[in-house]
């Protein structure tokens, strides 16, 4: 909520000076029936959350304490700066890393049946991720991208209708090392597209999972093989991944779906 009242302090003011105490009256109003998002009273807990919610966002490279004024008198604490990461971050129409609760309802609510293996291993993507653990956060990901590739691999091979295609694309996508099993499942996608539906039916659909799938498995390769040094993806990286994450799950299981309605018609 913190980030929204951010996104509409700024957006109406541009200028807008950030103090900490500020921020607290800022979102009280903010909340307040009379305010653009209306909920729960807000109290003293609430008041205190707040305050730790910003530390965790000065962590996060979002916020950093100060004016970036240097012309400014007096410009230290309890004044506050959005940094040029935090004003993309603000900027996000939709639930982000730096949003843990908003980020994993948002992911389970647009990525409906999202299997719950995955969905523990995004939680622990998104804990190291803010923990600056970024290798950790990398496998994690990678992880969960690894799961909801089988959810697919499995309702796919449930829609053949013929039994040889349907014992041949098993061997090839449930058996074998990751970045096969992927090219396996992208190019029954694209051989099959004239019998999907919606998007998937079309080119770009499938070009663009198969990016981001590899995208994500590399990541994860470099950061779970040992390399001397590491290869530590940069904050920007995770952060990106992360971003665009919910959107691949939820074209995925939009295709798992419509497969799970039809088994074996698919020839």
């Amino acid at each position: 909520m913190l980030l929204r009242f951010l996104q509409s302090a700024t957006r109406n003011n541009p200028r807008y000076q950030l103090q900490i105490r500020g921020l607290v009256q800022g979102l009280r109003h903010f909340v307040s029936p009379g305010g653009e998002a209306p909920g729960e009273p807000f109290n003293e807990a609430d008041e205190r959350k707040v305050i730790h919610t910003v530390w965790d966002l000065v962590f996060d490279r979002v916020l950093i304490p100060g004016l970036d004024d240097p012309n400014v008198i007096n410009g230290e604490w309890p004044f506050l700066t959005i940094t040029e990461h935090g004003r993309q971050v603000i900027a996000e129409a939709r639930p982000v890393p730096y949003d843990p609760d908003g980020y994993l309802a948002n992911l389970q609510a647009i990525a409906v049946g999202m299997h719950p293996t995955a969905l523990r291993y995004v939680q622990e993507a998104i804990a190291t991720f803010r923990a600056r653990c970024y290798l950790a956060s990398a496998v994690m990901l990678g992880a969960a991208s690894e799961r909801i590739f089988v959810d697919l691999a499995e309702s796919i091979h449930n829609a053949i209708a013929i039994p040889a295609d349907k014992t041949r694309f098993q061997e090839r996508s449930l058996r074998g090392n990751m970045r096969d099993r992927v090219n396996t499942v992208t190019g029954w996608c694209r051989n099959k597209r004239g019998q999907l539906n919606g998007e998937w039916a079309g080119e770009e659909r499938v070009e663009v999972i198969d990016r981001l799938a590899h995208f994500i498995r590399s990541r994860r390769n470099d950061a779970g093989h040992p390399q001397d040094p590491p290869a530590v993806p940069t904050h920007e990286e995770t952060y990106a991944a992360l971003v665009v994450f919910p959107d691949y799950c939820r074209w995925i299981y939009e295709l798992k779906r419509d497969l799970d309605a039809r088994p074996g018609t698919i020839t």
